[in-house]
Parts: C-alpha cells; sequence; structure tokens
C-alpha cells in the first residue's frame, strides 16, 4: 500500500515538473503576442499596423516600459480618461509589479471626444503634464493632416525621448543623494573631530569682552536702529512638477495622464 501511494506521488511530482515549464513559457508568448495597437477605427493599413507593434516591442524589449495605442469610435459612454485607464488595466498592459506603460487614447471622429494619454508606474515620470502637451500637440497635427500612421509614430519617439529623460533625471537624483549622504557624513565627522580637540586643552577662546571688563565701567547712553538695504530674489516656478497629477481608476490603480 505504502509503495503504491510512493508511485502516485511521484508521478504526480513529475506531471508538474514536466508542465511547470510550458505554463512560464506560454505565458511569457501571451504577452509578446498581445496586440499593442488596437484599431478599433481601422485607420491604419494591416502594414503600418506590424510596423507600429515592432517599434513598441523594441521598446519594451530595451526599456521594460509599455507602450498601448488604441482608436476607437465608442467609449462605452465613459470619459477618455476613464476609458482609457479600464483598457489599459482590465487588458493586463503593463511592464513589472507597478504596471509601468502609457496608453494613447484617439477617439474618431476627431472632434467628438479630447484625445487621451494615460500614464502608470513609471510612466507617470516618463509623461509629466508639460511632456503631454508636447508630445500631444505633434502628434494632433497630424492626425488633423490624416497622418495616422505619423502621429502614431511620433507617440512612439516622444516616448523613447521621454524615457531617456526620465532616467537621466532618476541618475542625477541618485547622485545627489549620495553627495547629500557623503557631505553629511563629513560634516559629522569634523563636528566629532573638533569637539575631541577641545577636550585636549584646558584654554578656550573667549568671544567677548564681558570677563575683561571692571564691573560697572560700562555705560550705554544712546542706541539706534539704522536700516541700510533690502535684498528681494524672484525665482520662477516651474511648471513641470516631475510627473502628471494622478489618480485611482476603477480597477484601483494608480494613474496619471492627461487630454490634449
Amino acid at each position: 500500500m505504502f509503495k503504491k501511494l510512493k508511485r502516485i506521488l511521484l508521478t504526480g511530482a513529475a506531471a508538474v515538473m514536466m508542465l511547470s515549464p510550458f505554463s512560464v513559457t506560454a505565458s511569457a508568448a501571451d504577452y509578446k503576442e498581445q496586440a499593442r495597437v488596437i484599431d478599433n477605427a481601422e485607420v491604419l493599413t494591416q502594414d503600418e499596423i506590424d510596423s507600429l507593434e515592432k517599434k513598441i516591442q523594441t521598446v519594451i524589449d530595451k526599456d521594460n516600459f509599455d507602450i498601448v495605442i488604441v482608436t476607437e469610435y465608442d467609449l462605452q459612454g465613459k470619459t477618455p480618461t476613464a476609458y482609457a485607464d479600464d483598457f489599459y488595466d482590465y487588458n493586463g498592459y503593463g511592464v513589472g509589479k507597478n504596471k509601468d506603460g502609457v496608453l494613447l487614447l484617439v477617439p474618431f471622429p476627431l472632434d467628438s471626444a479630447k484625445r487621451h494619454i494615460s500614464t502608470t508606474g513609471f510612466g507617470i515620470k516618463v509623461y509629466t503634464d508639460e511632456k503631454i502637451q508636447e508630445a500631444g500637440s505633434k502628434i494632433l497635427a497630424k492626425l488633423q493632416s490624416e497622418d495616422y500612421y505619423g502621429a502614431f509614430d511620433t507617440f512612439i519617439e516622444s516616448t523613447k525621448t521621454n524615457i531617456a529623460q526620465a532616467n537621466s533625471d532618476k541618475t542625477v537624483r541618485i547622485i545627489i543623494g549620495v553627495l547629500i549622504g557623503v557631505g553629511i557624513g563629513l560634516i559629522v565627522a569634523i563636528i566629532t573631530l573638533l569637539v575631541l580637540r577641545s577636550q585636549l586643552t584646558s584654554v578656550s577662546f573667549e568671544h567677548g569682552a564681558s570677563n575683561y571688563e571692571v564691573q560697572g565701567s560700562f555705560h550705554l547712553t544712546r542706541s539706534q536702529d539704522i536700516f541700510l538695504f533690502k535684498n528681494v530674489k524672484k525665482t520662477r516656478k516651474s511648471n513641470d512638477s516631475g510627473g502628471s497629477s494622478t489618480h485611482s481608476g476603477s480597477s484601483g490603480t494608480t494613474h496619471g495622464g492627461g487630454d490634449f
């Protein structure tokens, strides 16, 4: 009885080991083959879709960052923001635990609703409010001239540029953090040395003359406050906050983004 049970357990374990690699491979394959260009408005040719898909896949492989493009006639009664966020969330887009990526929604006809860029995870840093408007103006110009492929290609290229900039800013912040840490360490070390040094001498420097003054010999007869000058410095406040304003989609995921 024991041998029979042992044989059944070993057989089951072997089956699990055989099936596990297949399951992982299938999941990865499904992710790679998932469409990133969803042309429900049918404004692109299949060759154009294939070209855009290849460019997006290059960004996914190189930067671990997702890009999705959606054209749509029917937003199902939702605002562009809600439709874009839900499309991204419920179709499983995004790379990594933070679902890093961006989605461009273009409703048709063009005057029916605003275009929307929805950002998630690192995408919120990649597309700040200012960068959304910069990219949006270029994209809209091509959409209005009916160069739809050019509009979406511009979006991909803008995303690549913004990813590089965001990564550069992140590196600078890390370097500044390290320098601040080193600076604090040096200050602590200097203070420690000064404290130790003060303990090695019995004579200390007098910062005032009170100890040398004959008691009762000093009489203040007149005092006056004189205003010399005023110095006012003005610093322009940047419009780029380092990210777009955020909100939660219906799935509970935090998104940034904006209309254009």
